[in-house]
């Protein structure tokens, strides 16, 4: 939990700092609704015990979050910064409406759902591979915690390919796959 809040005040921060735009609000209602309910089932995960004893400590268990976090952070404003160069026409002329509008405004919708979806990928692919030491598909993940992420992910992923409207942007397809491909 700590790791998507570094990212998400980090690229909020860097986006009014930097660039002088702003970031619905609504996104990160939605994200965090949707992370939380995602990690809930956490709970009934079996976690396979090291072979060495291990003593967490507050501030070890907060730097490995705040690394985490700012590094997920640099993976967002790396999509927001240059996604233009590999994601859709539609993804590049919401880039550069964005970029070139006045300043103070909000970044372009089609962008903005671009990220959010980017940072709700992400986060439950933190879910998944922050339970274990070695590779997330080293050991099975309870089939609660697997169910909820991948619900999760599909209500978010379905939604905006083809419910989106009015608050969100509908993708393209094509950027979905793009933005998983970056993520992963």
């Amino acid at each position: 939990r700590i790791c998507i809040t570094v990212q998400v005040v980090f690229f909020l921060a860097a986006l009014a700092l930097f660039f002088n735009l702003r970031f619905k609000a609504l996104y990160i209602i939605l994200l965090a609704l949707f992370h939380d309910l995602q990690i809930v089932t956490i709970a009934y995960d079996k976690q396979v015990a090291s072979p060495f004893p291990e003593t967490p400590t507050v501030v070890g268990l907060l730097m490995q979050s705040y690394s985490m976090g700012i590094l997920m952070f640099v993976q967002t404003m790396g999509l927001v910064m240059f996604g233009h160069l590999f994601m859709s026409d539609t993804f590049a002329a919401s880039y550069h409406t964005t970029m070139n509008a006045g300043s103070g405004g909000e970044m372009e919708r089609y962008l903005e759902t671009a990220v959010f979806l980017q940072i709700s990928n992400s986060s439950a692919i933190l879910i998944l591979s922050a339970r274990t030491v070695g590779f997330f598909f080293s050991s099975m993940p309870a089939w609660q915690l697997l169910a909820s992420t991948i619900i999760g992910q599909a209500i978010v992923n379905v939604w905006i390919i083809f419910f989106a409207g009015r608050l969100v942007d509908r993708m393209l397809v094509s950027d979905v796959a793009m933005v998983w491909a970056y993520d992963i």
